[in-house]
């Protein structure tokens, strides 16, 4: 990796525009402030100014005559994550605004592809703030024996153990569980999901059925393995 430098300008030499492919160009000849001269592009004619403050590396080149003159790249900030803007310095890694942005793309990605059953009794934002308070637990170096949510106070956020669900009510179980029809039958990403949820909470999801809705799975309609599938992510 080529050598950083950090230098105010003194002095504009010159600056040029030239038509290119991409558009117009203006070609700078800078004097900076340790008297190195470099030329860098820019799509602005008005990019620098006499005492601005740059951070770049220096590569040789050569010009189509065959002089020999240093060519500057600037060195962008790191991305900015939170805080302030500007100031030439990193910003600040923001761990609240970061954990929840990457929980949300992550949650919505689970209920498009189906693992997330979404519905009037379970909130896409509950399952957004469950999985956000799993990340903030990991990046704070903790290791939670129960699941955790994120809990905010003004401008604070902390991840707590998640409150204790209400058992299911027996009245969730289908009045009708049996699929009256090919067309109405669980999916295989339904039953997918079934299994793979078991397998996470350790359970016989073919006895829990079995006793819940008096039927096997590969019975179920789809409106009941759907109740079958939030009943079974209560138990996680």
């Amino acid at each position: 990796m080529s050598e950083q430098h950090t230098n105010t300008i003194k002095d504009i030499l010159s600056c040029r525009s030239w038509e290119g492919p991409h558009g117009l160009l203006w070609f700078y000849k800078l004097q900076m402030a340790d008297d190195t001269i470099a030329e860098v592009a820019k799509k602005s004619e008005n990019a620098f100014t006499i005492g601005q403050e740059l951070t770049y590396t220096l590569e040789k080149a050569v010009s189509k005559n065959g002089n020999d003159y240093w060519k500057l790249k600037e060195v962008k900030d790191f991305p900015s994550y939170g805080g302030s803007k500007g100031g030439g310095k990193p910003q600040v890694f923001d761990a609240r605004s970061s954990i929840i942005s990457y929980a949300k793309d992550v949650t919505l990605k689970m209920i498009e592809a189906g693992y997330i059953v979404v519905d009037v009794d379970n909130d896409p934002f509950d399952e957004i703030i469950r999985g956000a308070g799993k990340l903030l637990a990991w990046y704070e170096g903790t290791q939670p024996t129960e699941p955790q949510v994120l809990e905010f106070s003004g401008d604070t956020m902390k991840a707590v153990p998640e409150p204790p669900k209400t058992a299911p009510a027996a009245s969730r179980t289908e009045e009708n569980p049996v699929a009256q029809s090919l067309g109405d039958m669980v999916t295989t990403k339904q039953l997918g999901m079934i299994r793979a949820i078991a397998r996470e909470i350790q359970i016989d999801a073919e006895a829990e059925c079995l006793e819940l809705n008096h039927c096997k799975i590969d019975e179920l309609s789809k409106r009941a393995a759907s109740s079958f599938i939030e009943h079974l992510q209560t138990l996680r």
